[in-house]
């Protein structure tokens, strides 16, 4: 049987949520002015495709930032999650 630890995907819930709203008021409104501007190649994916990558990523970070919240007894664990936490960012 699963066991979960409320707090800490509590935790690692609001630090994903907090990371997507401070992302969001760091960007402000460029993505109507400054973005459409750019000179796009033509095999630019479709905004709906960048959304779903962007929506992977927030919950592999979740998963991440879990596993290193409930891992933070084991020490062993702790930098290949880290390593993989670092990886996921590298991808956005």
């Amino acid at each position: 049987m699963l066991s979960f630890n409320l707090p800490a995907l509590f935790v690692s819930l609001v630090i994903t949520i907090v990371m997507a709203i401070l992302g969001g008021l760091l960007t402000g409104n460029q993505l109507t002015q400054w973005f459409p501007t750019l000179q796009k190649p033509r095999f630019q994916l479709p905004l709906w495709a960048f959304i779903s990558v962007g929506i992977v990523v927030y919950l592999l970070d979740t998963i991440i930032a879990y596993r290193l919240r409930a891992a933070g007894d084991e020490p062993d664990r702790s930098p290949h999650l880290i390593d993989s936490f670092g990886d996921c960012h590298a991808l956005q």
